[in-house]
């Protein structure tokens, strides 16, 4: 699938690349132009010449350097070349290959462009044409990598794992245990526990507490032991005898 975005994005950075390219070997060109040597201290005539000749260099431009700013761009956008150096670069190799094919393509009777000045322009125009695609094109090439994510475990459900965690050994938890309506109270006494059948104690009545019936060995009362009740009833007087019978 195309990626319009990025396709646009590349005409544009490429036409503007063109434009300064061809903008500066003008301006390279310029005092040494019959064409504008009459004209060039009318201000209005200078700028309407100056874009009649950017427009006929860019032409020329294109022309040359279509297939080759083709294959390094998308070399760009495939390797995600975002670095400036290598598209001015790019622009430098370029400009040299028309250097070397307008030199190629001269005859004896035309002024060789073989100088240093002329070659100077050259270099210049590639640098800056390349300069500029890496402004609007190439800083952006190749697709946005998408940053891993990371999943964060919700507070809730951390806490319900520490507390599973947390459970004693009789599958209850902690909280759940202290509040729990079945659990005798502290330092009292199980009415489960208790051996069933007996009397209710008395009213008055003292009751000695009894350690609970466990299935686990005690050194202390058996398990037929009884609760030991004192009623005031049951407790006689040493001191008082009885009454004698008249």
């Amino acid at each position: 699938m195309i990626d319009v975005r990025r396709t646009f994005r590349v005409l544009v950075g490429f036409f503007f690349a063109i434009l300064a390219a061809a903008a500066t070997q003008v301006r390279f060109a310029l005092p040494h132009s019959p064409a504008l040597s009459s004209g060039v201290d009318k201000l209005s005539g200078w700028w309407s010449d100056f874009a009649m000749l950017v427009l006929a260099t860019s032409t020329h431009i294109f022309i040359f350097s279509f297939l080759f700013a083709l294959v390094a761009i998308v070399i760009g956008e495939w390797q995600r070349r975002r670095e400036w150096t290598y598209y001015v670069l790019t622009g430098l190799v370029i400009a040299i290959g028309g250097f070397v094919a307008q030199y190629a393509a001269e005859n004896a009777k035309q002024p060789t462009i073989l100088n240093n000045y002329a070659l100077i322009a050259f270099v210049t125009s590639g640098a800056i044409g390349g300069l500029v695609y890496w402004v609007f094109a190439g800083h952006r090439a190749g697709r946005a990598r998408t940053s891993p994510r990371i999943a964060v475990a919700d507070e809730s459900e951390s806490d319900e794992e520490a507390l599973v965690v947390d459970e004693g050994a009789d599958g209850q938890r902690p909280a759940e245990a202290s509040n729990s309506p079945d659990a005798p109270e502290t330092g009292g006494i199980d009415p489960d526990l208790t051996e069933p059948g007996g009397p209710e104690p008395a009213d008055g009545a003292e009751t000695i507490a009894q350690k609970p019936i466990t299935s686990v060995p005690d050194a202390g009362p058996s398990r037929d032991a009884r609760r030991i009740r004192i009623s005031p009833h049951s407790v006689t007087d040493t001191n008082t005898s009885e009454p004698e019978k008249a």
